[in-house]
C-alpha cells in the first residue's frame, strides 16, 4: 500500500513498530544514545535524511538539496552524522554537524564513495568505493578524522 514500516526488535526478541512513513525509506540507524533513528527517504524525487526523535515522535529533514543524501552513520559521540552524496555528480563521503548545521565534504573522488561508518573511537570513518576497481567492485577505505 505505499507504506513503509521502521521496526526494532527488543530484549525478548519481540518486534515493535517504531513509526510509518508513505515514502520510500533506506539505511535506518539509530544515534548511540537510541534516541534518534537517521534514515534516507525519497522526498520530491530525491534522497533526503531525516531523523526521527523516539521521546516526541516528531521527524526533521536534516539533510536535503537538489542532490541525494543516502547512508546515515552517527559518530560514536552523537555530535556528527556522516552520509554520502551526489552532489559533486558521483557519490562522496561527507558529515553534518549537530552542534553548528555545518556540512563537510571528505572525499571527492571521480570514484564512488558510500556507505560510511565511524570506528568505535570515532577517529576514522572507514567507506566503501570503487576507486580504481571499476563500477560496482568496490574496496573499503579510511579517513582519519
Amino acid at each position: 500500500d505505499g507504506v513503509w514500516i521502521i521496526f526494532e526488535i527488543d530484549g525478548g526478541g519481540e518486534w515493535r513498530e517504531l513509526f510509518r512513513r508513505a515514502t520510500t525509506v533506506h539505511d535506518a540507524t539509530p544515534s548511540p544514545d537510541g534516541l534518534s533513528i537517521a534514515f534516507a527517504e525519497r522526498l520530491n524525487g530525491r534522497y533526503v535524511i531525516t531523523e526521527w526523535n523516539r521521546q516526541n515522535k516528531n521527524m526533521q529533514v536534516i539533510l536535503s538539496g537538489p542532490e541525494d543524501y543516502r547512508y546515515p552513520a552517527y559518530d560514536p559521540a552523537g555530535g556528527w552524522l556522516a552520509f554520502a552524496t551526489n552532489k559533486s555528480g558521483n557519490w562522496d563521503v561527507g558529515r553534518f554537524s549537530f552542534n553548528d548545521r555545518n556540512i563537510e565534504l571528505l572525499t571527492a573522488s571521480a570514484s564512488n564513495d558510500l556507505m560510511p561508518v565511524y570506528s568505535a573511537d570515532g577517529k576514522l570513518i572507514y567507506f566503501a568505493s570503487d576507486r580504481r576497481r571499476g563500477y560496482r567492485y568496490t574496496a573499503i577505505y579510511m579517513i582519519a578524522l
